[in-house]
């Protein structure tokens, strides 16, 4: 089974990806001048048209590399996305189609989608399992920054988990973390959708909110078209990098319609 990662967005590491250990002057300029560039050849990718698109894609992995050998690459995060963009002579995302909205944290989404969607050769959904939990969870993400390369604060992020169990139509209760339902205490007998909601800031780092519940429910589930559709809506608590916490609040007007083109489908 093809285990899904999300695809990390780079300029999360616009100064972080150099080494945080003191380095002379002109190596740190040489290293921030790199990031700034794959932030430019990433978005030329974003525009780029089918005719353009495996130059652009080539041009950005030559960036990448550099990128690589300028600021190091400790945590691999660089050489996952340059592994995502595998040979640059399709983009089979294109072929997928991935949308998400909800109304969140006071504002209307209409066009989410997973990062960098349309950009890479991502898949719109992942199949994914976690620790001491051998449910298989659809994984379906949407993101309202997806396009740009850039994460800023104004970036909101939505996660979805769906346990196998509940790839029917139906309505389901959610929670906040995965549950094992041979292992918990509330007296499960399947496993429950969950749901990450991330906020970034502009200074790279990011803060959760702490979900208290809600619902999602399936409306369409279908194999044979590969497509998985429905709504969700929850309320939350919000925690912000000093770890003060406010709420609750309410998610509402989530949708979501997706092709199921993990190769766990195929």
């Amino acid at each position: 089974m093809k285990k899904f990662f999300a695809v990390l967005v780079l300029s999360i590491f616009i100064f972080g990806s150099c080494n945080n250990e003191p380095v002379e002057f002109e190596l740190q300029n040489l290293c921030e001048e790199a990031t700034l560039n794959s932030i430019v050849a990433a978005e030329n990718l974003a525009n780029a048209d089918s005719n353009e698109y495996t130059a652009s894609c080539n041009a950005y992995k030559a960036v990448l590399l550099e990128q690589i050998d300028q600021c190091g690459d400790e945590s691999g995060i660089i050489q996952e996305q340059i592994d995502a963009l595998g040979n640059c002579e399709t983009n089979t995302s294109q072929q997928s189609f991935a949308f998400m909205t909800a109304f969140f944290d006071g504002i209307q989404y209409d066009d989410m989608k997973p990062n960098f969607f349309g950009l890479l050769n991502n898949n719109a959904v992942g199949v994914v399992t976690f620790p001491n939990n051998e449910v298989n969870f659809l994984r379906i993400q949407g993101n309202n920054t997806y396009s740009s390369g850039t994460i800023t604060n104004e970036t909101r992020e939505i996660v979805l988990f769906i346990p196998e169990n509940a790839w029917q139509v139906g309505t389901y209760d959610m929670t906040n973390y995965a549950i094992n339902p041979n292992d918990n205490e509330q007296g499960l007998t399947e496993a429950l959708p969950h749901v990450d909601l991330n906020f970034f800031y502009e200074d790279g780092s990011s803060a959760f909110a702490l979900e208290t519940g809600g619902t999602l429910t399936v409306t369409e589930f279908d194999l044979e078209n590969k497509v998985i559709s429905g709504t969700f809506e929850l309320p939350y608590n919000k925690t912000d990098n000093d770890g003060q916490i406010s709420g609750p609040f309410d998610l509402t007007n989530g949708t979501f319609n997706y092709s199921l083109d993990d190769e766990f489908f195929e």
